[in-house]
């Protein structure tokens, strides 16, 4: 059991999710949805605590598997990706991609 407290999917998957143990959302875009707000960060979150969980397509091992991600592992990814992607000369708009990480592997 994952202790999900809900459940964000894709609306092609509406008749799977329906009558779960927890609250189902609809994904959309924010920019698609720009009456949609959404609530504050919350302070002060244990590094370990579990934000979300990703799902596998199982194509390495024929089964997909659930793989939990930390907000420490989630702030990586964001301290990551803002350091490969902040333009070298502030002066232009280009960005050089220095490094190339799947983030889905990187935990």
């Amino acid at each position: 059991m994952s202790n999900g407290k809900a459940l964000i999917y894709d609306s092609s998957f509406t008749s799977s999710v329906m009558g779960g143990p927890v609250p189902t959302y609809v994904a959309c875009l924010a920019e698609d949805s720009p009456e949609v707000l959404l609530p504050p960060i919350s302070e002060g979150k244990n590094g370990d605590e579990i934000l979300m969980i990703f799902h596998t397509s199982g194509s390495t091992s024929g089964r997909p598997k659930l793989v939990p991600c930390s907000y420490e592992w989630w702030d990586m990814c964001l301290r990551k990706g803002k350091q490969c992607t902040v333009p070298h000369n502030p002066a232009r708009q280009d960005v050089t991609v220095w490094m190339y990480v799947s983030t889905s592997y990187a935990a």
